[in-house]
């Protein structure tokens, strides 16, 4: 896989981010009041605010014409990185085809 500027995949690294627990407690409180025999009683529901959903931080490497190694790192749900994974399983094998030899021979 090339791009524009001459760089070649050269690997990509990912590792999970998830948040499993926080120290900062962020209550939401719901008061309601009612009347018992005449007394007033006040309950009070809390309920905590969601942890951050998972993430995954990626490092996608390229090979420049020189040698050189060029490093990017993103950040993406799970949903955009299974885009990306079948994104280049689909290309890989594209690669391997027989009309894609073909074509290749062609231009060479």
């Amino acid at each position: 896989m090339s791009t524009s500027d001459g760089e070649v995949f050269y690997s990509i690294d990912w590792r999970l981010e998830a948040p499993i627990a926080a120290r900062r407690y962020h209550p939401t409180s719901t008061s309601t009041t009612s009347e018992a025999g005449g007394l007033q009683q006040q309950q009070q529901e809390h309920h905590h605010a969601p942890l951050a959903a998972p993430t995954f931080a990626v490092q996608l490497t390229t090979q420049r014409e020189d040698g050189s190694l060029r490093t990017r790192w993103f950040s993406c749900d799970y949903e955009t990185l299974h885009n990306i994974s079948k994104g280049l399983e689909d290309a890989a094998a594209a690669l391997r085809s027989p009309a894609y030899r073909r074509i290749h021979k062609m231009v060479k």
